[in-house]
């Protein structure tokens, strides 16, 4: 590992595993702790750089803290929206003497992971659902993210709606399937953005709503009611506000909306779509 420009070079890999939602844990060298501050030779301040484009970002200050940062940087990488974690390692460090204890689990003071769902408003997205004449599913990249594919294609056959996927939620339905109509948005095809036009509700999964997706926000989804299911608090509504937010893994709510599916008359809707 080298300081400097060694650690400069991930910034790029790190910003695309933020926002692919890729969890990754990097490991950048630092000057030594007493020359930290000072600018010394190929010393640079990796956490301040990363700061935005990471779940967490730390520099070791202690070798006996080395064990538990690292458990703490692989579990907060892969639970909840996965992303990229950096722990930042002076020199002093890595050839500090140490003990080897690696914790079987550690408790993190602010950071608690959402493994359920609210059952009233998932319930109030379902009754949405089997109200609607036109509707419609988005599955994003979250499906594939929290392996959800069973899921989503057990829930779509039961209800037997039509589904339309996003960049990073393609393959979370086969491209064969009789209800996929295809890729959404500005690389998407025609059909499924007409799908997303015509449609009068779309039930989102695990997508973030970003302008690759949406295009022109005044445009997006005109005539429908939208439910939006994703696990990070701050991606709901962000772009596109919603009449149904509901934060949740996909596996989870997904879980709970088999509960309940039913088959739905789409036969002319989908003709449609």
């Amino acid at each position: 590992m080298t300081s400097g420009p060694g650690a400069t070079n991930t910034v790029t890999g790190l910003a695309d595993a933020h926002y692919d939602n890729v969890p990754l844990v990097c490991f950048t060298g630092q000057v030594p702790l007493p020359l930290i501050g000072n600018d010394a030779f190929q010393e640079v301040d990796i956490v301040g750089i990363t700061r935005n484009i990471t779940k967490y970002s730390v520099t070791v200050r202690d070798r006996k803290d080395l064990g538990k940062i690292i458990k703490m940087a692989f579990h907060i990488a892969r639970t909840g929206k996965p992303g990229p974690v950096l722990i930042d390692l002076p020199n002093d460090i890595q050839t500090a003497s140490g003990p080897a204890e690696y914790p079987d689990k550690v408790e993190i003071r602010g950071y608690r992971v959402n493994d359920t769902v609210h059952v009233g408003q998932l319930k109030r997205a379902y009754k949405m659902l089997k109200s609607a004449k036109k509707p419609l599913i988005l599955a994003g990249g979250g499906i594939n993210v929290a392996r959800a594919i069973d899921n989503l294609r057990r829930f779509v056959e039961a209800e037997n709606v039509p589904v339309v996927t996003t960049i990073m939620g393609k393959g979370a339905i086969p491209t064969t399937h009789p209800l996929y109509v295809g890729n959404c948005g500005m690389h998407g095809k025609y059909a499924a953005n007409k799908a997303v036009s015509e449609c009068d509700l779309l039930f989102s999964i695990g997508t973030r709503f970003n302008d690759r997706i949406t295009g022109d926000l005044n445009e997006f989804a005109p005539k429908a009611k939208i439910v939006h299911i994703d696990v990070d608090t701050a991606s709901i509504s962000r772009n596109v506000v919603v009449d149904v937010p509901i934060v949740a893994d996909a596996n989870v709510a997904l879980d709970k909306l088999n509960e309940w599916a039913e088959p739905k008359k789409t036969a002319e809707w989908q003709k449609q779509s």
